[in-house]
């Protein structure tokens, strides 16, 4: 993505009350519910950048790894 390229922003999150409030604040982006545990839904190879803010700290060994493994999944080659 060169630098005057658009960002497409892409939320997820277990809790489906901030996926709402996402949907109902931000113009931009697409916001989904995901379970505690992968996969998602969305495309292998889809992403570039993912970023996870204060997340894999709240989860048990057992989720961190399924997540990373998922996280894997959705990002780019060479990403």
């Amino acid at each position: 993505m060169a630098a005057d390229d658009p960002a497409n922003v892409h939320g997820t999150d277990i809790d489906p009350d901030n996926i709402k409030w996402c949907k109902h604040n931000l113009a931009e982006g697409s916001f989904d519910h995901v379970g505690l545990y992968p996969p998602t839904e969305l495309e292998s190879q889809s992403f570039d950048p993912i970023i996870a803010n204060s997340v894999l700290s709240h989860l048990n060994l057992d989720a961190i790894h399924s997540w990373l493994e998922e996280v894997a999944r959705l990002l780019k080659p060479n990403s």
